[in-house]
Parts: C-alpha cells; structure tokens; sequence
C-alpha cells in the first residue's frame, strides 16, 4: 500500500484584541503572509469556544474578566493563549507557522521541554497526526483506548477517510467519535474484531472502541496498519532474537514484539522486561508512534 504524509504549509497570523469599556472584547485575526484576515477562527475563554471571526476576521467577547485564558485557534495554525489582565489591555496573538514549531508546550497546556515524549508530540502534531482539544491539553499519563488508537493510526499513515454510512461493528455506530477510522481500518482489512455475546449483534463483530490498549495488541495494531513498509525494513535488517524475560517465545504476540523490537519502535525496560500487558498511555503512545514513522521513512 502507498503512504502518503501530509505536509503542509502554515502561515504567520497576528491577532490584536482590544479590551474595551464593560469587559467587552473586540478583535480581528489576520494573516500576517497573506494579508487577509481569518475567517472561522475559533475564538475561546478558558478552554471553552466562545464565538468564531466573522468573514472579515473580526470577533467580540462578552463578560471576560481579569484572568481568563483567551485563545484563537484555525486549522493549520498554531499559536499561545494569552491571559487578560484588566479590561483596558491590548493583547497580541502570534500563531506560528507550523514548520517553525520549536516545543510542543506551544500546542499542549500540560506539555514541557524537558518531557522525554516531547519531540514525538511536536513531531506527531506537525505531521497532523496529533489533534488538540478544547483545553489545549495533551494527557500524557491518559490511557489511549482503541478508537483513539484507530484514529491515530489512520491519520499517521496519510489517510482522511469519509464518515460512513454505517459500519461493519456492532458497537461502533456512524455517527460515533471514531466510526470514519475504525470502519476505514476494517475495510482495509487492518482489524477484525472480536464476537459478541449481545443476541442482538446476530453473530456479528465488535471493536470495543472504549477499551484501554496494552502494549502488544497496540504494536499489533501499528505493525498491521504498516505492513508492507516494515518488512521491507525487516528484509534489510538482521535481527536478533528477542531477549525479554517475559516474553515466551511461543506467545502470540512474540513476533509482533520481536518485528517492533528490531525496527526500533519499541525498547524494553532495564530489567529485561518487556511488560506486554500493561496499557500504553498517550506519551508512550506518541515516542512509539513517532519511532515507527521516524525509521520507516
């Protein structure tokens, strides 16, 4: 199968609000490259969308206090929140392009230069594999479930799939948070799913969306979805046996861990283990991730 990795182009946009008399916000998010404004910018107060720029990408916020958090978000940019500080203020906004990112505490609330995940994240998000939520937080130690894990892995391989008319699981309906990529995964033949016990499901399959991933159904999943590149890798490679003392040779998943170990995606700990069963959280997620795209190039 053919991968193809967006790359895109961002540009420079400057946003200057004025606070006026009442606690009133008023202001306008421009392109500083294109010189036009930015309509649709999603303009928020404390993680919480508040309004969007107008076609002339002007916006007005009402009853923002001293200490709120105001940032401007549009798809393909990047930029810092601001805190107001008195109702007289004038705050400017700078979104960054995206190929100028130099940390992901640009992006993520929650995120640090000195985290040992951060250089995955930045290069996730560049990538445009990574989203950010309404609180611009990452959750490094969140747990990263099934369907996030799908969507994740959809998108890292260059893939946009359309939202379905309906899918092949019995617990993942059309219209649900990750349908698009979990039935794209299904049709390429990436999962299968497990049987279900509801009599309702007439001997159909279920995803279990919302169910925390371990380490080796996660490195299933992955080596799955990048098949065909990684044994091209493999077939260049001379690897050596696995050497963890918890993973049987003869367990289903040793040769996923093996193919993982070898190409570099994954390391084991200092103890010689590998903890097969344990579940993968976001930040472990995103070094992995990050890993797999870095040495299949």
């Amino acid at each position: 199968m053919r991968f193809r990795f967006i790359v895109f182009l961002a540009l420079i946009s400057f946003i200057t609000t004025v606070f006026a008399a009442g606690n009133s916000v008023t202001g306008i998010v421009s392109s500083s490259v294109a010189k036009q404004p930015l309509l649709d910018a999603t303009i928020s107060v404390n993680g919480e969308n508040q309004t969007n720029t107008n076609t002339a990408g002007e916006f007005t916020l009402k009853n923002v206090k001293a200490g709120d958090i105001i940032r401007a978000r549009k798809t393909d940019y990047v930029g810092v929140s601001s805190i107001a500080g008195s109702s007289d203020e004038i705050l400017n906004f700078e979104l960054a392009p995206i190929w100028e990112l130099t940390s992901a505490s640009q992006i993520y609330t929650d995120i640090t230069d000195d985290d040992w995940y951060e250089e995955a994240v930045r290069k996730l998000y560049e990538r445009q594999t990574l989203s950010v939520n309404e609180k611009a937080t990452f959750e490094p130690n969140g747990k990263i479930t099934r369907g996030e894990l799908a969507d994740l892995l959809v998108r890292a391989a260059g893939f946009l799939p359309e939202t379905p008319r309906s899918t092949g699981f019995c617990d993942v309906t059309a219209d649900s948070k990750y349908a698009a990529s979990i039935e794209f995964m299904r049709r390429q033949g990436w999962v299968g799913g497990y049987d279900s016990q509801n009599k309702r499901c007439n001997g159909g399959k279920n995803f279990r969306p919302d169910q925390a991933t371990n380490r080796v159904n996660a490195l299933k999943m992955i080596l799955t979805v990048f098949d065909d590149l990684a044994k091209v890798k493999i077939a260049e490679k001379q690897c050596e046996a696995i050497h963890f003392s918890d993973v049987k040779g003869d367990a289903w998943y040793a040769p996923f861990v093996a193919e993982a170990n070898c190409l570099g995606f994954v390391k084991g700990y200092s103890n010689n283990t590998f903890r097969p069963g344990n579940n993968v959280n976001r930040a472990e997620i995103a070094v992995i991730l990050n890993n797999v795209l870095e040495n299949l190039k």
